[in-house]
C-alpha cells in the first residue's frame, strides 16, 4: 500500500515536471520564431538591384525654356557647344540642345556653318530665337537650323573638331585684332577670306610691292564694318584705279591708322605730298612716330614746302624727334631748314624745281637781316629788293626786309653790291656760318665774345646799323 502510494506521488511529480518543461520549451520556441520572422522582411516578388544612373531613362525634355538654355550656353567655350552637338534632347517648341548649340556657335563664336556644310545641301530652314541681352549693342537673337539632319550634324562635328580654325571671315579679323602677335596659321586662314583677297587685288596695281603683314596690320587698325563696305563696294563697280586706292587708305587715315600712313607713302607719296591738304598732312605727319626713309623726307618735303605755319611746325617736330633732339622753344621756320634742309635743291631737285624757283629757295634757306635802324642808303636798297620780291616771299612769311644771297655766296660781296660799298671786311671769313636766336639781355658785344669773333665783323656780316638787338632776332654767325 505505500508502495503503491510513493509510485502515484512519483508518477504525479513527472506529469507535472513534463508539463512544465514542455511549457517552457514551447514558450522558448515561439520567442525565438518570433525574433527571426520580425528581422527577416518578406521575399519580394522580383530581385531588387542598386539604381545605375547609365541605365536610366533620359528625360524627354528638361525644364527650361530656350532663352535660358541659350544664356547658359553663350557662357561656354567652342569645345563645350562642340559636346553639345550630340545631344538630341528637347527644350521647347520642338528645339533640341544640339540646335541651340549650333545657333550659339555661329552667333557668339562666329563658326562657319557653310564650310562645315560643303558639299552637302544647305540649310533651307531658318528660326530666329529673341532672348535678352546681357549688354547693350550685344545679339539679342540666335538663328537656328530645324531642318539639319543627323548625318548633317555628324559633319559638322566632323569639321568642328578636324579644323583648327573653324570660323568665318569675321570671326578671324575679330580673333586678329585680338592679338598683338597673331598665329601664323590665323593669319594664313584670313588672308585666304574674300575680304583680304579684295583688298590685296587693289594694292597688286601700285607699283611697289606691299606685303601681306602689312596689310593685315592696316586692317587691324580699322574695323569690320569699314572692311565690308569696301569689299561690298568693290563688289559692285571693281575699281582698281590709284585714285580707289588713296581713297581706300586715307579713310583709314582718318581712323588713325599708322600702318596706312606709311603705305601711302610708299604707294602714292607725290600724290601725299603734293595734292593733300593741310589738314591731311597734319594728320600724316601726327601718325608717322616711326622714322623710316619714306617719312623723313616726306617730313622734310613739307618742311620745305609753300604749306602753312602749323604744316611746318609739325614737321619740324616730326624731324626733330626722329633726329632725337629737343625742339627748340621758339620755333623758327629758317632754324629747321637750316637744320635739316641745308640745301634743298639737292635733296629735293624734282619736287622743289616743281614748286618755287631757284631764287626763292635762296630766300628761304638764307639768314635774315636785322631789322632795326638803318642807314638811308640801306634802307633805299632794302626798297628796291622789296619790289622785286615775288608773292612766293609772302607765302614763305619772311619778315626780311634786305634780299640776301645763297649760303655758298659771300655776304659781304652780296651787301655792297645792292649799297654800293667797297670789299667789305667779312669776306676773308668762311662761307660757312651758324645761326643764332637774339635772347632777352643779349648784346653785340656778349654774342661777339661767346663765339669769338670781332664785334665788328659780326655786325658788319649781318649788315647791322646799329648795335640794338631786338629779342627773336636770328643772327648769322661768321665761321673765324
Amino acid at each position: 500500500m505505500i508502495k503503491k502510494k510513493k509510485n502515484t506521488v512519483a508518477t504525479e511529480f513527472l506529469t507535472k515536471a513534463l508539463i512544465v518543461s514542455g511549457t517552457a520549451n514551447i514558450a522558448l520556441l515561439s520567442f525565438l520564431f518570433y525574433g527571426f520572422f520580425r528581422e527577416v522582411s518578406p521575399s519580394p516578388y522580383c530581385s531588387l538591384k542598386p539604381a545605375d544612373r547609365n541605365e536610366q531613362q533620359v528625360p524627354l525634355a528638361i525644364d527650361h525654356t530656350n532663352a535660358e538654355v541659350i544664356h547658359l550656353f553663350r557662357k561656354m567655350t567652342l569645345p563645350q557647344l562642340v559636346g553639345k552637338l550630340s545631344n538630341s534632347q528637347l527644350i521647347e517648341n520642338g528645339y533640341t540642345q544640339r540646335d541651340l548649340a549650333l545657333g550659339s556657335l555661329i552667333s557668339f563664336h562666329y563658326f562657319d556653318l557653310s564650310r562645315a556644310l560643303l558639299g552637302r545641301s544647305p540649310p533651307t530652314q531658318q528660326r530666329k530665337i529673341a532672348f535678352a541681352p546681357l549688354s547693350k549693342g550685344d545679339v539679342n537673337e540666335v538663328i537656328v537650323y530645324p531642318g539639319l539632319t543627323d548625318a548633317d550634324y555628324s559633319a559638322i562635328i566632323q569639321y568642328a573638331k578636324s579644323e583648327k580654325w573653324p570660323f568665318t571671315s569675321k570671326g578671324l579679323y575679330l580673333l586678329l585684332c585680338k592679338q598683338e602677335t597673331p598665329y601664323a596659321s590665323l593669319a594664313d586662314a584670313f588672308y585666304l577670306t574674300p575680304e583680304f583677297l579684295t583688298v590685296e587685288m587693289l594694292f597688286n596695281r601700285a607699283d611697289v610691292s606691299i606685303e601681306k603683314n602689312d596689310l593685315l596690320k592696316m586692317l587691324c587698325q580699322g574695323n569690320w564694318e569699314m572692311l565690308t563696305a569696301f569689299v561690298e563696294a568693290q563688289r559692285v563697280t571693281q575699281d582698281l584705279s590709284d585714285a580707289r586706292r588713296q581713297r581706300f587708305l586715307l579713310d583709314y587715315i582718318q581712323n588713325g591708322s599708322q600702318m596706312a600712313a606709311a603705305l601711302i607713302l610708299k604707294t602714292d607719296g607725290v600724290f601725299a605730298a603734293k595734292k593733300l591738304d593741310d589738314a591731311q598732312v597734319l594728320m600724316l605727319l601726327t601718325l608717322l612716330e616711326e622714322k623710316t626713309p619714306e617719312s623723313e623726307s616726306f617730313a622734310i618735303s613739307e618742311l620745305t614746302s609753300p604749306r602753312g605755319d602749323k604744316v611746318w611746325q609739325q614737321a619740324a617736330t616730326r624731324l626733330y624727334a626722329y633726329a632725337n633732339e629737343p625742339k627748340p622753344e621758339k620755333w623758327h621756320h629758317e632754324l629747321a631748314l637750316h637744320r635739316f634742309a641745308p640745301n634743298i635743291k639737292e635733296l629735293f631737285p624734282q619736287q622743289m624745281a616743281d614748286q618755287v624757283s631757284t631764287k626763292q629757295l635762296a630766300q628761304k634757306i638764307a639768314a635774315p637781316a636785322q631789322k632795326a635802324v638803318e642807314s638811308p642808303k640801306v634802307v633805299k636798297a632794302n626798297k628796291s629788293v622789296e619790289a622785286k620780291k615775288t608773292g612766293e616771299s609772302a607765302k614763305v612769311g619772311s619778315k626780311m626786309t634786305q634780299q640776301v644771297a645763297k649760303d655758298k655766296v659771300d655776304a659781304g660781296k652780296a651787301s655792297n653790291k645792292q649799297i654800293g660799298k667797297k670789299s667789305d671786311p667779312t669776306s676773308s671769313l668762311k662761307k660757312t656760318s651758324k645761326l643764332y636766336v637774339v635772347q632777352e639781355g643779349d648784346s653785340l658785344w656778349k654774342i661777339s665774345r661767346s663765339y669769338k669773333v670781332e664785334l665788328k665783323a659780326l655786325k658788319d656780316y649781318n649788315q647791322l646799323a646799329s648795335d640794338f638787338l631786338k629779342p627773336g632776332t636770328i643772327l648769322r654767325i661768321p665761321s673765324a
